[in-house]
């Protein structure tokens, strides 16, 4: 059982940590909507929010934003067409504070939003298996094929960079 013990340092440790995520998601739902071209008017029709709302959700000046609810949030990723996970992996890219790294999160979010769907299929291919057979437990074992996978597609891109261009 987890037992909640907070001094007041991981309470403020929290709260920065939250409205730092808070922020990243803001700036990305902000970066999506100007990539689609797409206005708060038609947004609001899609998402089914009050465009002031939105306005007030996604002002692009950060300290006069209104902090959005999880609906709220959940609506704009639908009407934008975008996965919560993909849009999850997003912003930890942004708060990663690695940049060479961020590039392995579009990569992640690929791979998240992608490999249920191909997993799903594989298992309907096995005859006689089903979707109840999957266990939490094997994620350590794919975590480690995953990565050896990885490694050695770095390394057939490095040996011949011509392969991946």
């Amino acid at each position: 059982m987890t037992q909640l013990v907070s001094s007041a340092a991981d309470v403020e440790f929290i709260g920065h940590a939250a409205q730092q995520a808070q922020t990243a998601c803001i700036n990305f739902l902000v970066e999506t909507i100007d990539r689609e071209r797409m206005t708060l008017r038609r947004l609001a029709m899609i998402c089914g929010i009050q465009k002031s709302r939105l306005g007030l959700i996604l002002h692009r000046e950060g300290g006069k934003r209104t902090a959005p609810h999880l609906l709220e949030i959940n609506r704009i990723l639908m009407a934008l067409g975008i996965s919560p996970i993909k849009a999850t992996v997003e912003i930890e890219a942004s708060l990663c504070g690695e940049t060479e790294y961020r590039s392995l999160y579009d990569l992640l979010a690929k791979f998240y939003v992608d490999l249920p769907e191909s997993l799903k299929q594989a298992i309907r291919e096995i005859q006689g298996l089903d979707g109840f057979i999957i266990r939490k437990e094997w994620s350590d074992a794919l975590i480690i094929d995953v990565t050896k996978r990885f490694i050695a597609a770095v390394l057939r891109t490095r040996a011949s960079p011509s392969l991946f261009l």
